[in-house]
């Protein structure tokens, strides 16, 4: 069963231009049914229409990472998150990764489409997804180009000293 893989991730990029379902999307319905989650970057389209999570989600959270967004205008932090319907969840603003302002494992599965692409740290970003849910169930969305680029960029970039005077963390 798909809840007993320690990270769910789908990267197809069907995806983002299907009008249909994803296929067994049962399957990841069952991950997250009547749980508590947090979702990055959202809300998202993918996850009312070909992934419809949204509906069978008993609570979820937000972190956008800006109080004004091109895709939702302006937003502000507290209760919300309006992710289908009337539902809503905390709102945070926050870079997805900086998430200090969350416990440790205080939600149960972590949602994100098309999010980690745009990280400067995606590695550390995943460092602190892993922190805040509980049992490592992550259903998230991207490009597969991205694995690549972020590779790429890796293998050029030598570490320099931050702000703070420490490595950086890749």
């Amino acid at each position: 069963m798909l809840q007993d893989l320690p990270l769910c991730i789908d990267s197809l990029i069907y995806l983002k231009h299907s009008r249909s379902r994803l296929p067994n999307h049962e399957t990841y319905a069952a991950c997250v049914a009547g749980k508590k989650g947090l979702e990055i970057g959202g809300p998202s389209m993918l996850f009312k229409t070909t992934l419809p999570l949204y509906q069978i989600i008993k609570d979820l959270d937000g972190v956008n990472f800006s109080t004004h967004t091109a895709w939702e205008g302006s937003i502000k932090a507290g209760r919300h998150f309006n992710f289908i319907g009337a539902k809503k969840g905390m709102q945070f603003i926050a870079e997805a990764s900086d998430l200090t302002a969350l416990q440790d494992q205080s939600y149960e599965f972590l949602l994100s489409s098309n999010c980690l692409e745009h990280v400067a740290n995606p590695i550390k970003a995943l460092m602190e997804w892993k922190r805040v849910i509980q049992n490592l169930v992550m259903l998230f969305h991207f490009s597969s180009p991205v694995l690549t680029y972020m590779d790429s960029i890796k293998a050029r970039i030598k570490l320099r000293p931050n702000v703070s005077g420490t490595k950086s963390q890749w």
